[in-house]
């Protein structure tokens, strides 16, 4: 369907094949803008056949887009990630020749995003209470994802793009290799026995499924296989979350620390991570130890690092 081939998404209705044809019918955006367009409204997709029955694209309206945002609040996607889909929505919305106003942002109740005013960390027992939970269920990979970000402070989508190659050399070098947004390259160190365990446990399992070179590790080594396994991260938390998230968490409130979130997401891991480390620095006494971290995480300025902090 359309001239191009695009990405796997939820499911496959009228919607999906209206959008298609749009797309293929203007001379706006680059292919992987409107992929990634795509990707952004398939979930909206499936919630309007779902939820509406919904069968034209171009008869989206305020009601359904405001009970949409409702949802995706209450997953606890953040508010960047869903003002950046609403935008895909809307350019999308005017291409099928939609003519409904639909609300504005602050309409939605969504505000400019604040950064780093809440603490998104995981708390040790949550970590602890899901790898229980992933491997009761067999789920090997969301383990050893959890275990990459916890560690080693990886975003989501690194974690589904480390090869073999890469667990080798890190156990050779002690610097785990990780290319980031942007394409940024950066190295990550291998400093404590926890991550030379993890790292270890990987090897195996590569070796266990006959996997080498620059074969991925953990995501399927066919094409979207990266992205159906950063979903599944991602959705997998989302699901099971309130199995292992503590009742208690946002009570917990010190002086001089910021307040945690109630609803935590894969990245409050790479949040974990930040925050350990950076105490792991400190107490060994590490030279330009703030400047260490945010290479490390790949910032390259301390002043985002920063937002990791659970410190005011």
């Amino acid at each position: 369907m359309g001239k191009y081939k695009y990405p796997r998404i939820p499911m496959s209705n009228n919607m999906i094949a209206q959008i298609l044809s749009a797309f293929d019918h203007t001379n706006e955006g680059h292919y992987s803008t409107k992929a990634r367009y795509l990707s952004a409204i398939a979930p909206l997709v499936e919630f309007l056949v779902k939820e509406f029955h919904l069968q034209k694209f171009a008869n989206l309206s305020g009601k359904h887009l405001r009970a949409y945002v409702k949802k995706r609040q209450a997953d606890g996607i953040a508010p960047a990630t869903i003002m950046s889909d609403l935008s895909a929505i809307r350019y999308v919305y005017r291409l099928v020749g939609g003519k409904n106003r639909l609300p504005d942002n602050a309409e939605l109740g969504l505000e400019k995003r604040k950064v780093g005013e809440m603490d998104r960390s995981w708390l040790p027992e949550e970590i602890e209470k899901a790898v229980a939970l992933a491997k009761a269920m067999g789920r090997t990979d969301v383990v050893f994802a959890i275990g990459l970000s916890k560690e080693f402070g990886l975003r989501v989508s690194e974690v589904a793009r480390i090869r073999v190659e890469h667990i080798e050399k890190a156990l050779d070098n002690d610097h785990l290799w990780v290319k980031g947004k942007g394409g940024q390259v950066r190295e990550v160190p291998v400093e404590r026995s926890e991550q030379r365990e993890l790292l270890n446990d990987l090897k195996a399992h590569a070796t266990k499924n006959g996997l080498q070179g620059m074969e991925l590790v953990l995501s399927e080594n066919k094409k979207y296989g990266v992205k159906r396994k950063i979903d599944s991260w991602q959705n997998w938390v989302i699901n099971h979350r309130s199995k292992f998230t503590e009742s208690d968490r946002t009570n917990d409130v010190k002086e001089g620390y910021k307040p945690k979130v109630d609803k935590i997401t894969f990245h409050g891991l790479r949040h974990y991570y930040t925050q350990k480390r950076d105490e792991w620095l400190e107490a060994n006494h590490i030279r330009n130890a703030k400047r260490n971290l945010s290479e490390s995480l790949g910032h390259h300025r301390e002043s985002i690092t920063k937002i990791y902090s659970n410190k005011k």
